[in-house]
């Protein structure tokens, strides 16, 4: 079972994997290609990722729009599993995750157009020291990642269905691998999301270079958890590389 300790409810954990594309999601697979090769061009590029006013720590990276026609809002949730050990670390007792759903946002007129950060402070900050290990191979300075927006508006109210009717919407869950942080799929899942889509970004904590947590445990005494490659400067090996 896992519990979700925003709202103190306990549920049962299921997935589902699909293949193909999702029914009623009116989207190409071009479209969905070029969100996928956004983000990743936006940091590796230099003329790819549109530079805002630049911040102390350094260039803003400005992530493209997406394209669909409803606004995206977005739900951070920390879940704990308490019926098993973590898998990377069997001495913590629970498993934790952290997850992001995106979904299309009603209109909200005159809502304040505040949006959320790509990746949460500390784990930007962590991630600006263990990226450049990476096979990314990403600059060791002068990007502020914890500068990064999203075009998501956190906790909006859900876009429902017509009166008296549910909305049915495509879930799809983003689930990242080779370190990577759940937001660097932000660019793949706000397209999917502003085409009505439900996309639900999963955190791996132990294998995502870094992820943050609401606060601490009896078990965890930092918000913060790193992968465990974060110590490859004494090393020499490089996260990602065998």
């Amino acid at each position: 079972m896992v519990h979700d300790t925003t709202r103190g409810t306990t549920r049962g954990l299921t997935r589902r994997s699909t293949t193909g594309t999702a029914r009623g999601l009116p989207v190409s697979r071009r479209t969905l290609t070029r969100a996928a090769l956004a983000a990743p061009a936006a940091l590796l590029l230099p003329g790819a990722g549109r530079a805002a006013a630049a911040s102390p720590g350094g260039l803003v990276l400005t992530l493209p729009a997406p394209s669909g026609r409803y606004p995206v809002g977005c739900r951070s949730v920390y879940l704990v599993d308490s019926s098993r050990p973590d898998p990377l670390e069997p001495e913590l007792p629970v498993r934790e995750l952290m997850v992001t759903f995106l979904y299309p946002a009603a209109p909200s007129p005159g809502a304040p157009a505040r949006t959320a950060p790509q990746l949460p402070p500390g784990a930007a900050d962590l991630f600006g020291l263990i990226a450049p290990q990476t096979p990314l191979q990403l600059p060791a300075a002068g990007v502020d990642w914890a500068a990064t927006r999203t075009h998501s508006r956190p906790d909006a109210p859900v876009r429902t269905g017509p009166p008296g009717r549910a909305a049915r919407r495509p879930v799809l869950v983003y689930s990242p691998g080779g370190g990577d942080p759940r937001g660097l799929g932000t660019c793949l899942a706000e397209e999917l999301a502003s085409h009505g889509a439900v996309v639900v970004l999963v955190d791996h904590p132990g294998d995502a270079l870094a992820v943050e947590f609401p606060g601490t445990t009896a078990f965890r005494h930092d918000p913060v958890r790193s992968t465990s490659c974060a110590a490859t400067p004494a090393t020499g090996r490089r996260c990602g590389a065998p």
